[in-house]
């Protein structure tokens, strides 16, 4: 195990009948000392678990011995699943399924057209992040006075009244939401049944019958992202950032056996462009503002390039010559 701590007030020898939480296994080779760690040892005797709690009868902790404290998660990307929590929601979060009704985040598929707004519908081109059987803490659960609910992430975006989008985690009682949704309540909460991130074209899907939420998250904990004195919606420069992705999985429709990594990331389209943003945000001030200001013109003309080939009817013909 490479993840032990101990907090100690003061200098022990011994430690009678007490708990250690162990990451990792451990396998008792005789009944004398079967671990150490950090000048640590535990002996086998009366060890009992299944390699992550055990109860020890006699731990010798050396008098000099210092203790090395967890060194804390520091950055972007422990906001955003490394780390941290990752940017969804929960899998019992619903959405209106064309023909279908409400269904749970869990239950969707590639391909399932999803309210966005209104009677709008819009199908599901590819999950950022699916982990059926993933827990966090990193959660808030917001009530409206509709009595409808949601627990999402509180880095993820959701719409407002004034069609800006906030992180989840700013908002409070008595904000006015997209729809017309007041907020009645909000609160910290830890989720056991899964993470999901849905990605539309319009990058927005209602949840839960009256949340507007978008598919993306915000940027170092902030609504806009300042470039050269210049502020630029999380909304926009996200939207922007996955056109690539947009045109191979929706508008070619190449990722309907999409295929997710150990933490349910997508693979190649959510894990790369993740960790990269992370490198960005972990940059200095004028660094920083290089790169995203020549991301700023990539975007621009991602916008230009989709609205005159991919929101007309020459879609088909593009498509054709690509696929």
């Amino acid at each position: 195990p490479t993840n032990l701590y101990l907090e100690v007030d003061e200098v022990v020898t011994t430690v009678e009948s007490g708990e250690l939480t162990i990451t990792g296994t451990m396998e008792a080779e005789d009944d004398d000392v079967n671990l150490e760690v950090n000048g640590i040892r535990i002996y086998a005797s009366n060890l009992v678990g299944n390699g992550v709690v055990h109860r020890i009868s006699t731990v010798l902790i050396p008098p000099d011995l210092v203790i090395p404290e967890p060194e804390p998660c520091s950055g972007f990307g422990c906001d955003f699943g490394f780390g941290g929590g990752f940017v969804c929601f929960s899998g019992s979060t619903t959405v209106d399924v064309q023909n279908k009704g409400q269904t749970k985040m869990s239950e969707l598929q590639i391909g399932d057209n999803i309210a966005v707004d209104g009677q709008t519908y819009e199908p599901i081109y590819s999950f950022g992040h699916r982990a059926p059987s993933a827990k966090s803490d990193n959660f808030v659960e917001i009530k409206t006075t509709a009595g409808n609910n949601v627990q999402v992430s509180k880095e993820h975006l959701l719409f407002v009244e004034d069609g800006k989008t906030v992180a989840a985690g700013s908002i409070q009682k008595g904000d006015r939401l997209a729809n017309d949704a007041i907020v009645q309540s909000v609160k910290s909460v830890s989720i056991n049944d899964g993470l999901y991130a849905p990605f539309t074209p319009s990058g927005k899907y209602v949840v839960n019958g009256d949340i507007l939420a978008s598919s993306f998250i915000s940027f170092d904990n902030d609504s806009q992202v300042n470039v050269g004195g210049i502020n630029f919606s999380n909304q926009w420069m996200s939207h922007s950032f996955e056109f690539p992705h947009r045109v191979v999985c929706h508008y070619l429709g190449q990722c309907k056996n999409e295929t997710y990594d150990a933490d349910g990331l997508s693979e190649g389209w959510g894990n790369y462009p993740l960790a990269f943003i992370t490198q960005v945000f972990g940059l200095g001030t004028v660094a920083k503002t290089l790169v995203f200001s020549t991301m700023i013109v990539v975007f621009a003309a991602f916008n230009v390039i989709e609205t005159a080939f991919f929101a007309y009817p020459v879609v088909g013909f593009v498509a054709a010559i690509m696929a």
